[in-house]
């Protein structure tokens, strides 16, 4: 470094009254015995004043964290932070590895202190080394930081993949009871949203349950004196409990249980602290429960209520998706006509969903529910190359979102039906092949 600022700068003390850093700091730094570790501000300053890029001496920087062969924590953390926010993960390795080799225990909480500060600022993608490293050298740490690790890895480890997000759950729910309630309220939410995309009723009601019993016990019981950050309104727990235990059992056929928890969402104006947000929320619940009401009647096989029905999707175009995945389920189990209701949303069905404010998951999940459901009246019906059609856009996106519930359905449909197609034009067996 030394003969970098010489080959541009006459003195060293002319580099220093450039930088603004005292030039006897200078001379402690280049000193050849008992030098001065420098600083990361330090560094900085001098790399950026040189012109090279900010990560130009990372690589021998790794020594200064290192001074004499000890960690120093006033170098490593800024040292660590930057090169997350600058995505040099190849210093982060070797820093960390030198201190998971002899300075872990002492260490970890500096580690997750800093992973913390990281998952409020960066995208979350750039901390799992950091996390990883928590994993692997959580010894005699804090069962609720190494709860809290375990938690972040869930969180950013969740995606488009079904199967994927049911191993990241299952890795995770041992340590749901050990973090703190502002997290765990998230952490149930999350949870009963994986739970709903794979169908898996009985554990969506489970953490229905769970998620009421904490969101009454923080927000009423503690309200007092009571206060955390979370990461949605909280009004959004309280009412997401209920429509999610309600939904499970209308998945389960037990719609005269289901009905019952309608009223408990579906106004929370009187919720307490309710800001801006928090009344948008209430709205969203609000057609939810009118939506859920009308499925209901649906689901039961009153198709008079159809028109209604209509009128609210036209009203309500977010709600498209999932009512028209409930309104073909009963059309498809009592046989009545809704081959109009297609036709009309038929140019939202075919597009992507945008601006929506259920999340990605939610509507490619149901998008893909909706085409085999399609699918499945148009066979019954002989509109064979509609059902074609359908069959196909379902199939290829649940392949992508590795939905094996999707996959035996479409099996289903080209076993159930496929004989009907080649009964009225044999030379179709090639086409209508699902499996």
């Amino acid at each position: 470094m030394k003969n970098e600022i010489l080959k541009e700068y006459s003195t060293i003390s002319q580099f220093a009254e450039k930088v603004k850093i005292n030039r006897s700091i200078f001379s402690l730094i280049f000193r050849k015995n008992s030098r001065k570790p420098i600083s990361f501000a330090q560094l900085t300053k001098i790399t950026l004043a040189l012109g090279y890029r900010e990560e130009h001496f990372f690589s021998l920087y790794i020594n200064e964290c290192f001074f004499e062969g000890k960690p120093n924590r006033s170098r490593i953390e800024p040292f660590l932070i930057r090169c997350a926010e600058l995505h040099c993960q190849p210093y982060m390795d070797q820093v960390l590895f030198r201190l998971g080799t002899n300075y872990s225990e002492q260490y970890w909480p500096l580690i997750f202190e800093i992973s913390e500060k990281l998952v409020r600022t960066l995208n979350k993608n750039h901390i799992f080394i950091l996390l990883n490293w928590l994993v692997k050298y959580n010894v005699n740490q804090k069962p609720e930081h190494i709860a809290i690790v375990y938690y972040r890895i869930f969180r950013i480890s969740l995606g488009e993949d079904n199967a994927k997000n049911l191993r990241t759950a299952l890795r995770f729910e041992p340590h749901l009871q050990a973090i703190p309630d502002e997290l765990r309220l998230d952490a149930l939410l999350q949870l009963t949203n994986i739970y709903f995309n794979l169908a898996k009723w009985k554990e969506v009601e489970g953490y229905a349950d769970e998620l009421r019993a904490l969101a009454e016990n923080v927000y009423f019981t503690h309200q007092s004196g009571f206060s955390f950050s979370t990461d949605r309104h909280p009004v959004v727990y309280y009412g997401q409990s209920y429509l999610q235990k309600g939904n499970a059992l209308e998945h389960q056929h037990l719609y005269d249980e289901s009905v019952r928890y309608i009223s408990k969402y579906e106004d929370l104006s009187w919720f307490p602290n309710l800001d801006n947000l928090g009344h948008t929320e209430v709205q969203k619940f609000s057609h939810w429960a009118e939506a859920n009401r009308l499925n209901l009647a649906i689901l039961k096989g009153d198709h008079s209520v159809l028109d209604e029905y209509t009128a609210f999707l036209e009203r309500h175009p977010h709600e498209i998706f999932p009512s028209l995945l409930t309104i073909m389920e009963s059309a498809n189990q009592y046989n009545f006509c809704v081959c109009q209701l297609l036709d009309k949303f038929k140019a939202f069905i075919m597009k992507e969903t945008e601006g929506n404010y259920y999340g990605e998951l939610f509507n490619l999940n149901r998008r893909a529910s909706l085409y085999c459901r399609i699918a499945i009246y148009y066979a019954k019906r002989k509109h064979y190359e509609d059902a074609e059609q359908f069959a196909a856009l379902a199939l290829t996106l649940s392949e992508e979102l590795n939905n094996t519930q999707h996959f035996r359905m479409l099996a289903s449909l080209s076993v159930s039906y496929l004989s009907g197609s080649l009964e009225d034009d044999p030379s179709r067996s090639q086409e209508f092949d699902l499996q």
